[in-house]
């Protein structure tokens, strides 16, 4: 959806510089999560690639502190790792 996509780019200000083809095609590769209060994002120290934006609620040190939160997730796709 273009519009929760451009929503997406205003809310994070490494974004807004991008050229929107840009930003479109990074944000192609995510997915709106929902996440329940306590549940895990990620763990320092974990082996992840991932990106993470918060979209609604609060975490602290990667866990949901809100009974629902919502995260984009930003997950490298293989020809980026080439």
């Amino acid at each position: 959806n273009a519009e929760r996509l451009k929503s997406i780019i205003n809310k994070v200000p490494a974004f807004r510089d991008l050229a929107v083809g840009h930003a479109h095609r990074l944000l192609q590769s995510g997915e709106v999560m929902l996440k329940t209060e306590g549940t895990t994002l990620c763990v320092e120290g974990d082996d992840n690639s991932d990106m993470f934006v918060l979209l609604s609620g609060k975490l602290l040190s990667g866990k949901a502190l809100h009974k629902l939160v919502y995260v984009y997730r930003l997950a490298p796709t293989p020809s980026d790792s080439a």
